[in-house]
């Protein structure tokens, strides 16, 4: 065993949450998973380049509330940790924390893996 945590599936992309949204239909999936790869990337270009920490929060949210509807759940998780960001002198900073947006990258990367793998 190399030590490394194994995550399950289900916080990658729970299926159960997909099939609920869907009605179970595949082409139905087959869309809306490949509409969550285009706006997902689409939102995690935005974030790693803003600049305006009002436009980083809002993609974060965003792209959290797209994880959150696909049943992304790590990827919603990493997205609620940005939004909180960390706290300077008392005042939060939402998404000022590169350690977070970093988060919110590789996860999106991991799910985007998982579901490319799936449908290959």
């Amino acid at each position: 065993m190399s030590g490394v945590p194994v995550k399950p599936e289900s916080l990658l992309l729970d299926q159960a949450h997909l099939d609920r949204r869907t009605g179970h239909s595949a082409d139905l999936q087959v869309e809306i998973l490949a509409l969550f790869l285009n706006e997902g990337e689409r939102l995690v270009a935005q974030i790693g380049s803003a600049s305006d920490i009002t436009v980083r929060q809002s993609r974060v949210a965003a792209l959290g509330a797209l994880a959150n509807q696909t049943g992304a759940h790590q990827l919603a998780a990493a997205c609620r940790t940005a939004e909180t960001g960390p706290q300077l002198h008392g005042v939060q900073r939402v998404g000022d924390s590169e350690a977070d947006v970093s988060a919110v990258e590789a996860a999106f990367a991991e799910v985007s893996r998982h579901i490319l793998s799936a449908t290959i």
